[in-house]
């Protein structure tokens, strides 16, 4: 079941390449086709790249000294027309209509790429929204009721909320009762609020994900960490989370190797409707929770033959019934969840096992095949749709650090016409200083 995918190489990168975000929408300025890939690296740089040239069109210079590693990158909420008009009438050339967020050590930095006046963003550009106490591991964006958000996970066992309202509202808001009660609220402006999720007292949290597709009047995150613990938070009440997922060994598993690499929490993601959460563990598995009355429940844990442990987990596709898990061993695995795990309102992801035949490598029809099943392998075709099964792998050469797709706007049946020239794709950044790019479909 191991196949072999059309593939190029992002290069310009002067070290290896930490971590990645993707940008799905078409943007208005740069005309970019199937959306931005935002990249940062041991060089001290984060670039952002135009998919349809797979060139770099801004460097961003994260750090102040050479030495400086971007741990973590991410795309901004897209700016409000009213702000858009505010930036000037004669924009430059090299401008971009992007906010980007980026973790350099114990800093987390902004830069407006509206205002970049060349491809070289200096660091004197960029704005410090934050100074944790400990070097930051993951950030994350998400934008609710004209309200921003930005998580921090860090190496001080807590994650940082900071909440930015985009209203003209010239009142100052002020504290509620229980937040002065409690103290995890501090204002750092009129308009900013942080909030502190202390995940651990005595572990990192190596990443933390803001749940999508939930209740309009809440705001959820799930944090993990090196406690071999999953945490589900309401961001309005940091005191304590909504529920603990404690992770035990695998008892599907044989192997001594566990206790060398207890299940650590190494990368969170959640599928597309925010009903399933997935986490990549130490010890080479990959555990999926279901979130049932605001608690994570486990449903599922899949394991290869292989205890190397799992580097990164995404759900590359609109469908809650893809999950891709990409190990230490630098092997892509690709589970269909099942009807069982995912339920039976998720999409079939058969569409996606790639042809072993070198003339069919793509579709002139941007839908979805119907009929799926007659163009697996007998192998595949034998597997039961209920259960989570493992419908393909693809051999990476290095080993990982950091894996997005070009998900949403790319794969989802309602987008087909919209997008139809659009592939969906994977990226993977990895100890070269190169980025991979995995065509899909």
């Amino acid at each position: 079941m191991t196949s072999s995918i059309p593939f190029v190489r992002l290069r310009g990168h002067l070290g290896s390449v930490l971590c990645l975000d993707h940008h799905d929408e078409r943007s208005q300025e740069s005309n970019f086709v199937g959306g931005c890939l935002l990249s940062g690296s041991e060089d001290g740089t984060a670039r952002l790249w135009d998919l349809r040239q797979s060139k770099a069109v801004s460097c961003i210079k994260a750090g102040g000294n050479d030495d400086d590693e971007v741990s973590s990158v991410c795309f901004g909420v897209p700016p409000h027309k009213k702000e858009e008009e505010s930036t000037g009438e004669d924009p430059s050339p090299f401008a971009r209509n992007f906010t980007v967020y980026l973790s350099v050590g114990t800093k987390l930095l902004s830069f407006d790429l509206r205002k970049a006046s060349s491809p070289i963003v200096p660091y004197e550009a960029g704005s410090l929204l934050l100074q944790a106490s400990d070097d930051i591991n993951q950030i994350s964006v998400c934008e609710k009721r004209n309200t921003s958000y930005l998580a921090s996970a860090d190496d001080a066992g807590a994650v940082q909320v900071i909440e930015n309202n985009n209203k003209n509202n010239n009142s100052q808001q002020k504290p509620s009762k229980k937040s002065k009660k409690n103290g995890a609220t501090k204002k750092t402006s009129r308009t900013t609020t942080t909030r502190i999720l202390q995940h651990s007292q005595d572990a990192l949290v190596t990443a933390a994900v803001f749940r999508p597709g939930a209740n309009s009047k809440t705001l959820e995150l799930a944090s993990g960490g090196t406690d071999c613990r999953v945490c589900l938070w309401d961001v309005q009440t940091p005191k304590r989370p909504l529920c603990e997922q404690a992770i035990g060994h695998d008892e599907q598993s044989d192997s001594n190797n566990q206790l060398c690499n207890p299940p650590m929490v190494h990368s969170l993601a959640w599928a597309p409707s925010g009903r399933l959460l997935a986490a990549g563990l130490g010890d080479g598995s990959a555990l999926v929770m279901q979130v049932e009355n605001r608690s994570l429940v486990h449903v599922a844990r899949l394991r290869d033959k292989t205890d190397a442990a799992v580097a990164a987990v995404i759900f590359p596709a609109t469908t809650d019934r893809l999950l891709t898990v990409i190990r230490n061993d630098a092997m892509m695995h690709f589970w269909d969840l099942g009807v069982t795990v995912a339920g039976e309102q998720a999409e079939d992801p058969s569409w996606i096992v790639p042809s072993n035949n070198n003339n069919n490598n793509h579709h002139t029809d941007s839908a979805k095949p119907k009929d799926t099943k007659n163009s697996l392998p007998q192998a595949m075709q034998d597997l039961s749709l209920d259960q989570p099964s493992l419908l393909f792998k693809i051999p990476h050469q290095n080993k990982p650090n950091w894996m997005v797709s070009s998900c949403s706007s790319a794969t989802g049946h309602d987008n087909k016409d919209k997008n139809k020239d659009i592939p969906c794709s994977i990226f993977v950044a990895d100890t070269t200083n190169d980025i991979t790019a995995y065509t899909l479909r």
